[in-house]
Parts: C-alpha cells; structure tokens; sequence
C-alpha cells in the first residue's frame, strides 16, 4: 500500500477559533519539511466595479480556451453570472451546497470522481473550497471570492499542478472600503442577534 509522504509526516498542532463566544481548540496537523510552492500562479487584479464575467468573455472572443474555476460570495452572483455567460455561449455549471440542477449535479459528481469538470467553466461558491482536488490541465484561471485569508488559500488550493510548467491565473478582487465596512456592519448586526 502506497501511503503519500505527507501524511507519514505531519505533527498535530493545536489551532483556537472562536464558536458562540467561545474559544474552541482542535487539532490540525501540518506537514513538516514540506513548504507549498506557488509559482506556477501568476495573480492578477481587478477592481471590484469591473465584472469577472467580462473578462471571462474577452478570453474567449480572442480564442484562448483555458477553463475557469469562479468562487462566487453569493448564490444569486453566481447564477446571474452562469446566465450571463451561457448566452453568450459559454458552457458552465454552477454548484453549491444546495440541491442541484441535473446537469449541475452530473458537474459535481465528475469533479468528486475524476478531478475534472467538462465546462469551460465552473462556477462555485463554497462547496468545493474545501477537500477536493482538481487535477484538469486544462485549467488556466481561479478566481478568488471574499476576503479572508484562509479561504482564499482553501480556493486557490483545489486545483493541483502535475506539470512544473504549467501557469495558472490568479485572480483577486480589489475590494474598496465600502465593501469591508458593509461586511464589518453585518459582523456586528450577527453578533447583535447573538447577544
């Protein structure tokens, strides 16, 4: 039985998060001697007011057909973003945590079975940022969704490189103040509600 190295080496840490008030401990383990490298992405920036799915149309005007793995902040961003795209004819599914059309559900099932989705392009919210891998060479662009850091780790982690060669475009919303003093106003509404 072949047993991949990093989990022959890995030391449990202890990491706190905070739960109802509470501070809450759980073990993690980190692999030791091992150190992720990135280069193989090559980031790229846009400004919150310009549409993804813009730029996702252009590529594919101009003929370049790398796929697209999109996290989407919102179920109504990423279907309005998948209606948007498939008229202009551009195949692409939309998964998330709720119950699925077919055709979304069939997308899903071939990314758990076989690391690889059949559209140009798959648009996500976190349902998969976290324990699959996409192994599909044919992906050139993630987008990132949100802010923090751990997500955006736990999403440009799901696609996995085979060739050193390979590039993959990172990309990552500018987001303006306005958008973060949004999320801290319902940060302390929930925590209002909570209290």
């Amino acid at each position: 039985v072949w047993i991949p190295m990093r989990y022959l080496e890995a030391r449990p840490l202890i990491r706190s998060l905070v739960y109802n008030g509470q501070n809450v401990e759980r073990k993690v383990y980190e692999p030791e001697g091992i150190h992720a490298d990135f280069a193989y992405f090559m980031p790229v920036f846009y400004a919150e007011d310009e549409k993804i799915g813009d730029y996702v149309l252009r590529e594919f005007q101009t003929g370049k057909v790398k796929k697209w793995l999109i996290f989407v902040e919102s179920k109504l961003e990423g279907n309005t973003m998948k209606k948007e795209l498939q008229a202009a004819g551009i195949s692409c599914a939309f998964v998330t945590a709720d119950r699925l059309e077919s055709s979304e559900q069939e997308a899903l099932e071939s990314i758990l079975r076989t690391g690889k989705f059949q559209e140009q392009v798959l648009i996500a919210t976190t349902v998969i940022d976290n324990g699959v891998s996409l192994t599909d060479p044919e992906i050139g662009n993630i987008v990132i969704a949100g802010y923090e850091e751990i997500e955006a780790v736990q999403q440009a982690g799901r696609v996995r490189i085979r060739d050193s060669s390979s590039q993959i475009r990172l990309w990552i919303c500018r987001h303006t103040a306005q958008y973060f003093n949004k999320k801290a106003y319902v940060l302390r509404q929930r925590r209002a509600l909570l209290n």
